[in-house]
């Protein structure tokens, strides 16, 4: 069940660790989400062997996968495509949890959807309902260490903000300095975030206006009007560093 009425059209999360592109690769989804992601062999870590890191070929002796890096919007139709090939699994948007009771044999789930309120019965509950979970919260379990690391304003764009001959970066610091945050690419090319930290005690997340916000990426980028690029999302977030106790 997801609350949502549609998979994220956020690119959100994008790095994949080793571990789970492993499991990627059991699926047999691993060059799918590697070939719509950051170029493979851009990434970053691979020049990690110039200064005596494990190099590719020695990592490829204990791994059939690296680490990379594919926005999480376009993982989650590739999981989505999986899942429903299987045949085993339905997939209900729009269906939001709200309570659960503890069975010896199982438990039931009850759920509010738009047709009103819906009970499932399973043998398990799997709560990945992220940080926020209403699950965590009705088994008593507390959240230990800082919930406020920092605010941050997330742009999403889509144009090519950075010269053509040169190579894609996964990540870019913005030209004007005044600017506090950093630039994400997701594709290599012209998929981009732009993570900008802010005050929320000096300024609210209306502040970012979508003018505001194009000015924000031209002074990043350090480029003109003359460069197209189009803001597809603006949305708030906050960085927190928090284990379930």
């Amino acid at each position: 069940i997801e609350r949502r009425g549609s998979q994220s059209a956020h690119p959100r999360a994008h790095y994949i660790n080793t571990r789970t592109n492993e499991l990627f690769h059991s699926w047999g989804i691993y060059k799918k989400v590697r070939d719509v992601g950051f170029p493979e062999d851009k990434m970053p870590f691979s020049t990690l062997a110039l200064f005596g890191g494990i190099s590719d070929e020695d990592r490829a002796r204990f791994s059939p996968a690296l680490v990379g890096s594919t926005a999480q919007d376009l993982i989650e139709h590739q999981i989505k495509q999986l899942v429903l090939m299987q045949g085993m699994t339905d997939i209900l948007y729009s269906t939001s949890f709200k309570s659960f009771v503890d069975k010896k044999d199982g438990v039931t789930v009850v759920a509010t959807s738009l047709d009103g309120e819906v009970e499932f019965d399973a043998r398990f509950l799997a709560a990945c309902d992220g940080a926020n979970s209403e699950v965590r919260d009705i088994l008593g379990f507390q959240m230990i260490g800082d919930s406020h690391v920092g605010s941050v304003i997330n742009i999403y764009l889509e144009g090519r903000i950075r010269a053509e001959n040169k190579d894609p970066e996964i990540g870019m610091l913005p030209v004007d300095r005044d600017i506090k945050g950093a630039f994400l690419c997701m594709d290599g090319y012209e998929r981009w975030c732009l993570h900008v930290y802010y005050d929320p005690k000096k300024e609210n997340v209306e502040d970012f206006t979508m003018e505001r916000c194009r000015d924000i990426v031209k002074r990043a980028a350090g480029i003109d009007d003359n460069t197209s690029f189009e803001i597809k999302m603006i949305r708030p977030w906050r960085m927190t560093a928090h284990l379930a106790e």
